[in-house]
Order: C-alpha cells, then structure tokens, then sequence
C-alpha cells in the first residue's frame, strides 16, 4: 500500500445501517433460539424424572421440570443476557469491518463511472475485501492507459494533420472526440 493508504480509524460504526441492523438482528436471533431450544431440551429430558422438594415445611414430590422451571427460566433471561450484548459488540464490530470497505469501494466505483480513471480505492489495514480493492485499482489503471493511449493517437492524428494540411472536417472531427474523451474521463 502507499502512503495514502495510512487512514485514521472510523468513529462511525453504523456505515450501513440497513446491512449492519440485520445482520446484528440475525445473530441476536440465533442466540435467543439458543436459549429457548436449551430450555425446551432440558425440560424434555428431565420430564420423566421426579425431584422432591422441602418448602413451607412440607415435603412435595413433583416432576423435575416443574421444580427447575424457575432456576431454568433466570438462568437463561441472564445468560440470553450477557450472550445477547456480546453478539451485539461482536457482529458490529464485525458487520463494521465488512460495511465500511463496501461503502469505500461504492463511492470509489462511482467516481470510475464518473470518468475519474485516476482515483484510487484505498482500505484501512485488515480491511476484508483488499484483494477486491486491489482489483478494482488495476482495472481502473488499465482504463486509464486505454483511454490516455486512444487521447494520444488522436493527438498524433491531429499534428500529422495539421502539417499535412488535411482537411478540416476530419480536424474538426478529432478534436471533437478530443473534448468529449476529456469531459467524460479524468485523465
């Protein structure tokens, strides 16, 4: 990378809210499905069995699901807890390292298709689409070169026939794709 390539870290962690929201809502999802599908497999397989219990002086026997349904139940509303605010921390930080380089190559792509064949697609470190970055720039280089190649054969083109005295029509001609390539492109 060059030395434009040293970029300060981003303060906004909501790049695209619309990606990151769901999939931040996606894994908070999962952890909840977690939560009641372990719940549901512990009263399954505790169903059968029976547990005694002292309380109000007297000694009950019940099913081992009734009698954990509490302890269960607060559990799992502090562990669904706890996992739910790390999922949350952990995919924006994660959706964030994926969204900002999308939002960067989109603005990027944008000034290509605007002409601009000298702008460059520059991530932060550790960026997780760089090879796609790196794509980008060579291709946009590529166009560059094409198009620099086909404004110098015009300008060749126009001297040769400046000195042979062509016709203005055709000088006319080259020169009007001259001004368009140059309103079009950024070279």
């Amino acid at each position: 990378m060059s030395e434009k390539a040293i970029m300060p870290r981003r303060r906004q962690y909501f790049v695209k809210r619309d990606f990151q929201g769901a999939f931040i809502l996606k894994f908070c999802l999962v952890v909840l499905l977690g939560a009641v599908a372990s719940t549901l497999l512990i009263f399954y397989f505790s169903g059968d069995t029976l547990t005694s219990d002292f309380s109000n002086s007297r000694l009950v026997i019940k099913s081992t699901s009734q009698a954990i349904l509490p302890a269960v139940i607060m559990t799992n509303l502090i562990t669904l807890g706890i996992s739910a605010l790390a999922v949350l921390v952990l995919t924006l930080l994660i959706s964030h390292k994926i969204a900002g380089p999308l939002f960067r190559l989109e603005k990027e792509l944008e000034k290509i298709g605007g002409g601009n064949l000298k702008t460059e697609v520059i991530l932060r470190n550790k960026d997780q689409v760089e090879a796609l970055a790196q794509s980008i720039n060579s291709m946009a280089g590529q166009l560059h070169t094409k198009v620099s190649d086909i404004r110098d054969s015009l300008d060749q083109m126009a001297r040769r026939m400046e000195h042979e005295d062509a016709t203005g029509k055709w000088a006319e001609n080259i020169e009007d794709v001259k001004k368009r390539i140059d309103a079009h492109f950024q070279l």
